[in-house]
């Protein structure tokens, strides 16, 4: 059933912020980045977030802002 649900619901779902939205956001290119996709991916797979503007106060949440 998880198999199913995965091919039929969760397969190809990716986050909308990507690493140029997360520069503007003030944070250096580098390993954290695939750190804040991973657990905005996370996130948006367990339906905590599901627009832009809910993965970018997630992201200040969770990992502040470097601005």
């Amino acid at each position: 059933r998880l198999i199913s649900t995965f091919f039929t619901k969760l397969k190809g779902k990716q986050t909308i912020l990507k690493g140029r939205d997360l520069k503007a956001m003030g944070f250096e290119p580098g390993p954290l980045y695939r750190e804040i996709l991973d657990n905005l991916l996370a996130a948006r797979l367990n339906g905590l977030i599901i627009t832009k503007k809910d993965e970018t106060a997630f992201v200040m949440k969770k990992f502040g802002t470097y601005l």
